[in-house]
């Protein structure tokens, strides 16, 4: 797998990191320092989230794509939908965003900040 966390992935699953992780450690004392350095990164991520939903598959999104998906989510929900043009554009997606990371945590990860639920 080439799963590396940066910012091409706006959004990606619990579960890629834990497959990363475990690729990682079955290269044992082979690893450089390069891909030492990441499985720390991983393994302080997976214990700063620590939920036992991580297994079934927890979605990471990148705070820069945060008001996106809670339009994205509102639309999947019914709550909106794309065919209507009023009230849609009036909607400040980035407060709507605001008010729904507040059932998220914040992991900040290689520089960039990521909301999970």
């Amino acid at each position: 797998m080439d799963f590396e966390i940066n910012k091409m992935y706006t959004r990606f699953d619990s579960r890629d990191i834990q497959q990363r992780t475990e690729e990682l450690q079955s290269l044992g004392d082979d690893l450089t320092e390069e891909e030492r350095s990441e499985l720390n990164e991983l393994l302080r991520v997976r214990e700063e989230v620590d939920s036992g939903d991580w297994d079934y598959g927890m979605t990471f999104i990148a705070e820069w794509d945060f008001a996106d998906y809670a339009k994205e989510l509102a639309n999947d929900l019914g709550l909106v939908s794309d065919s209507a043009e009023w009230p849609l554009y009036l909607i400040d997606w980035t407060a709507a965003a605001r008010e729904l990371s507040m059932d998220y945590v914040s992991v900040r990860i290689k520089d960039t900040d990521f909301w999970v639920r």
